[in-house]
């Protein structure tokens, strides 16, 4: 028998039996050489550290605010409930001085200090409550230049100045910069400073923080009565007309002017008297809330007593302007009371002959918007 044999060449290189296989324990290049148990050490102990951090924004803060020519203490309560942040705020009495409220702060402070965490929030409320019918006296006030801010408490109350107050801001895009839904403002969380729009030149400009609205105990009722000689005088085209806005808040979302940052309870009350005939006074009475609603939700800030005597102006002189353009009340007039409640303060305006009866309590009547 024959055999062939044919002979093939041999590959280029060494031969794959021969070729070097990575090792299954091979490091890669940028190995530090620190051994994986220390660098499961370090991660625990950064782990350890942030959760420190996180908790030390937790727990509570006490600072004195002023609203207008008053001041306020508000004090901050926060936990950790799984990993997140649940705060709550406790708003004390509105107080004259600023001493008040600091002691009002500081009662605050000790009585949360004095219970279980469970049950600080209610304790504090509580004790607000009672706050409310408390008028300290002189002895028990601390200076009016107290500081009432721990180092304890610096943590919580940066994490809380970095995000803005109340709700409707809304984020510009990516950026760390916030504006506001509703009105001209805006909100720079690096600087923490609040900032509102000049239409006129469209720039920003420094301004208070956005006024975060306080439940007040107290009741508002509103209604209206007309009294002729006979049934014909209460469809007199002549006779007064009246403006009930019992629920400002209500009233200003259905309309699309949130008012959500104004003080409890918020009521407005108008009464209408006309001169010489009754278009005039029926043309105010239609026309005097569709001037304030756009003027209340566009200023989010507390409303002073000063701003809100000049709101109260500037709607009447307009509505007086705009009067005598009226094809058929330019001969006419109309006499104007206005009722404004906004949490503990009323505020009364009244134009022309109509006026305002206050009945206090000691029965000692007085006659609001004479001379």
């Amino acid at each position: 028998l024959k055999h062939s044999c044919q002979l093939l060449p041999a590959p280029a290189g060494p031969f794959p039996s021969c070729r070097r296989r990575p090792m299954a324990g091979q490091f890669s290049e940028g190995w530090s050489g620190t051994p994986m148990w220390q660098l499961q050490q370090d991660r625990a102990e950064q782990q350890r550290k942030e959760q420190r951090e996180k908790e030390a924004q937790a727990g509570h803060v006490l600072s004195i605010e002023p609203e207008g020519e008053a001041f306020r203490s508000v004090f901050f309560l926060s936990r950790l409930v799984d990993g997140s942040f649940v705060d709550s705020k406790v708003r004390g009495p509105r107080r004259l001085a600023r001493a008040e409220a600091v002691k009002d702060g500081l009662e605050l402070r000790a009585c949360c200090r004095t219970v279980p965490e469970g049950e600080r929030e209610a304790a504090v409320r509580k004790r607000c409550r009672e706050l409310q019918a408390k008028r300290w006296q002189p002895g028990e006030l601390p200076a009016e230049d107290t500081v009432v801010e721990e180092a304890s408490e610096e943590p919580m109350r940066q994490r809380l100045a970095a995000k803005p107050r109340g709700t409707g801001w809304q984020r510009v895009g990516d950026k760390d910069f916030f504006k506001h839904l509703h009105a001209p403002m805006a909100f720079d969380p690096k600087k923490r400073r609040y900032l509102i729009l000049d239409e006129a030149t469209n720039t920003y400009s420094e301004c208070a923080p956005p006024h975060e609205p306080v439940e007040n105990p107290l009741a508002v009722s509103a209604s209206a009565s007309l009294v002729g000689r006979s049934d014909e005088d209460l469809l007199d085209p002549q006779r007064p007309r009246t403006l009930l806005l019992k629920e400002l808040v209500k009233t200003g979302a259905a309309m699309k002017h949130p008012l959500f940052f104004l003080d409890q309870p918020a009521a407005c009350f108008a009464l209408f008297d006309g001169v010489r005939g009754g278009a005039a006074v029926e043309w105010c009475s239609k026309h005097f809330h569709t001037k304030l609603l756009p003027r209340l939700s566009a200023h989010i800030t507390y409303w002073s007593d000063a701003a809100v005597k000049e709101l109260l102006t500037s709607i009447l002189e307009e509505l007086d302007a705009q009067l005598l353009q009226q094809p058929g009340c330019c001969w006419e007039g109309a006499s104007v009371a206005v009722a404004l409640a906004l949490g503990g303060r009323l505020a009364v305006a009244t134009l022309g002959a109509a006026r305002a009866l206050l009945l206090p309590p000691d029965g000692l009547r007085q006659v609001l918007g004479e001379p």
